[in-house]
């Protein structure tokens, strides 16, 4: 897909924002479906739903038609904006690639929703601080995973992004 290079940089410059008010908005609205996440510290919800928002858009980012050297000056950007917003969001990114990659390929079996499976996965194991394994965290990892991959999947897209200016 090609995308114009000044949303490419308004989006870029807006993600690591947009990932915070996701995180920060949907901790009711998903407590209230998944009554465990009222047992979870909303500060490690909030560090880790923005992690994984900006993990999402920036992985969609590396499948744009674009250049090797646009795609790495605007991920400067966000690993600065990242970093800028928490020091620890470099470390925890990568952490999340990494699971994402291990985790992704096994859950494929599982039919549509493996993408955001693995991510609600990394978030809830994160939260939990152990494998999630109760139906209940089940739910939780659904959940999460669904509400950050559904809004930052398009995140590069026009018309799509519920972030618009």
């Amino acid at each position: 897909m090609t995308v114009d290079a000044s949303l490419l940089k308004d989006r870029t410059q807006q993600l690591v924002g947009a990932a915070r008010v996701l995180a920060v908005g949907s901790y009711m609205p998903i407590s209230n479906q998944v009554p465990i996440l009222g047992t979870v510290d909303t500060d490690d919800w909030d560090f880790f739903m923005t992690v994984a928002g900006v993990f999402v858009a920036a992985t969609k980012l590396h499948h744009l038609d674009v250049t090797e050297q646009v795609e790495d000056a605007l991920m400067a950007v966000v690993s600065r904006d990242a970093h800028d917003w928490n020091d620890r969001a470099i470390d925890a990114l990568e952490d999340c690639q990494q699971f994402y990659e291990r985790t992704c390929d096994g859950l494929k079996d599982g039919g549509r929703f493996a993408s955001a499976d693995a991510i609600g996965a990394w978030i809830a194991w994160n939260l939990l601080r152990r494998q999630p394994d109760a139906p209940a965290e089940w739910q939780l990892v659904r959940a999460a995973g669904l509400m950050v991959t559904a809004s930052f999947v398009n995140w590069w897209e026009s018309d799509t992004s519920p972030f618009r200016k």
